[in-house]
């Protein structure tokens, strides 16, 4: 913080940190995975280099190593009591490493307990992405049994969100559904709205 009536570009931490991050972006531009982890090292290490470090090793096939920075990042992340857009995108980023390092087990469970805390489409959609083919009616019957759970609005989102993948997966329409003659269906309250 600078001083009263002082400048913050005259804050050596400031400039610090300014010059950090510009390094951090000229490593990045030419992923160099060494200078970059050195630096984030000597500076403060947050969630949002952890996963830099890991992008930069999966694009150098290097999945083990970038699972590494990854969960280094979550654990970061975790000490930051609201989260970041960091934590979240290393939570994707785990569970597609995990899968490529041929641990697709532990990517479901992770993408499971995920749904199960935050029952949204969203969650439901990445859930769906680890489940395997044959598997993914019981799945979807599974995860939206435990969505019952959650508050009314969230269950109708989530159920209005899924509810064309779930006519997809399942092959069966649903209730409030109305045959066309070309064995399409079409909502009468869609329409109805359409009308108006």
């Amino acid at each position: 913080m600078p001083a009263p009536g002082g400048s913050s570009r005259r804050n050596p931490d400031y400039r610090r940190r300014r010059w950090g991050e510009i390094l951090r972006a000229v490593y990045l531009a030419r992923r160099n995975v060494d200078a970059y982890a050195a630096l984030s090292e000597a500076t403060e290490l947050t969630a949002l280099d952890c996963h830099a470090l890991a992008a930069m090793l999966v694009s150098r096939r290097k999945p083990a190593e970038a699972l590494a920075w990854v969960e280094r990042g979550l654990v970061l992340d975790k000490k930051n009591p609201h989260g970041s857009m960091a934590g979240h995108d290393l939570a994707h980023l785990k569970r597609d490493l995990l899968t490529k390092l041929g641990r697709g087990n532990e990517a479901l469970d992770a993408a499971w307990a995920e749904y199960l805390a935050h029952p949204s489409t969203y969650s439901y959609e990445d859930l769906i992405k680890y489940v395997p083919k044959a598997e993914r009616r019981a799945w979807h019957e599974k995860a939206i049994e435990a969505a019952k759970g959650t508050d009314l609005r969230s269950l109708i989102e989530l159920l209005l969100g899924v509810l064309p993948a779930s006519v997809h997966e399942t092959g069966s329409r649903p209730a409030y559904g109305h045959e066309q003659e070309d064995g399409s269906w079409y909502d009468r309250g869609r329409l109805q709205r359409q009308d108006v």
